[in-house]
């Protein structure tokens, strides 16, 4: 093989599952959604129209709540302090709004960044962290799941784990800067069950100490999340 080759098959190789997923239009909304993402959580349907996404559902652990509409993040004034504390599974589903012209679901108590991955504050500057519904269906059944370590300081932006599905394979992206404090070693009871059937709650991954608090600012929305992901016809 000449060398010309060699050098394209390693540029392949090292093709991120990141990248292939933006190139792919997947972590995209409107009309660059790709034919994938249409078969496995847009339905075919034209009607976009956005259903009423009011939520009136107090958050895990928090107190003194207000929700206004689903364009913000419900809020809390009063959070667990960090000194302590452990998170545990909720025992509710999440207040949700549908993505318009998707069979899938955003839950409306937490913030997003655009690589399907969900981040909620639970304690002061402590996040839990998981995938969307959406990344969830386009994966589809999910073979193995490698989360990092309690004490391993992530970097936004870095890798954040890695799985194996039906579908795809996928290198999870750190969504904050922080230190790991808890790893959700549940998940790997019956990981179908926990992630693909489950995952605003039971199949949350890890909590996360942040180190950055100031980022919590810079992530998306449940209604930009959504907008990205609804599927425009017409």
């Amino acid at each position: 093989m000449s060398e010309k080759n060699n050098k394209r098959v390693d540029d392949i190789q090292q093709f991120s599952r990141r990248q292939f997923l933006k190139n792919a239009s997947l972590l995209m909304g409107g009309a660059a959604v790709s034919s994938i993402a249409l078969t496995t959580a847009c339905s075919s349907s034209s009607d976009t129209t956005t259903p009423n996404t009011k939520t009136t559902t107090i958050p895990n652990n928090t107190t003194n709540t207000t929700s206004t509409s689903a364009t913000n993040i419900t809020t809390a004034t009063t959070l667990p302090p960090a000194e302590g504390f452990v998170y545990e599974t909720p025992t509710e589903q999440p207040p949700k709004m549908e993505i318009p012209g998707c069979t899938t679901f955003t839950a409306t108590d937490r913030k997003y960044i655009i690589e399907h991955m969900w981040i909620k504050m639970v304690a002061e500057n402590i996040v839990a962290v998981g995938i969307t519904e959406k990344m969830s269906e386009l994966m589809s059944l999910i073979y193995t799941m490698d989360l990092p370590n309690v004490g391993k300081i992530l970097q936004k932006g870095g890798m954040f784990g890695y799985s194996t599905a039906g579908k795809m394979n996928v290198e999870f992206v750190s969504p904050v800067s922080g230190e790991v404090l808890q790893q959700n070693l549940a998940i790997y009871t019956d990981l179908e069950m926990m992630i693909n059937a489950d995952p605003y709650v039971k199949g949350w991954l890890v909590t996360i100490q942040l180190t950055k608090p100031e980022e919590w600012d810079e992530l998306l929305t449940p209604q930009e999340y959504t907008d990205l992901n609804a599927k425009v016809t017409g």
